[in-house]
């Protein structure tokens, strides 16, 4: 927060955090050289982004966590045999301490 809880209190979003948090283990994060790589983003600083796309059909937790390791860029075509709809990028906008907060989300032709 940029100011202290204390004073303005926090506020809760219990159903999201939920699914935030039994989301984690479908995006391994894993060390690179002197970094760190996580499951659907792609860039370096300033031009770093998260990646995901949205099918239409269910998909198993299982197939979920696989299909979010490929790449999703490129051409509508393959992607739509593979059920995805579309897919968004989040931009990650880096604070000075080197957090990241998540940005808009757009939808990727």
């Amino acid at each position: 927060m940029a100011s202290d809880p204390n004073d303005e209190g926090t506020s809760v979003d219990a159903p999201l955090e939920w699914l935030e948090f039994r989301a984690i283990p479908l995006f391994p994060t894993f060390p690179w050289r002197s970094s760190i790589m996580t499951t659907c983003v792609n860039g370096h600083g300033e031009s770093m982004k998260f990646t995901w796309p949205l099918w239409s059909i269910p998909l198993s937790l299982f197939t979920v966590r696989s299909a979010l390791q490929l790449p999703w860029n490129g051409p509508p075509a393959p992607r739509a045999m593979r059920g995805v709809l579309v897919v968004c990028t989040s931009p990650i906008r880096r604070t000075s301490q080197g957090f990241g907060n998540f940005g808009p989300a757009a939808v990727e032709p």
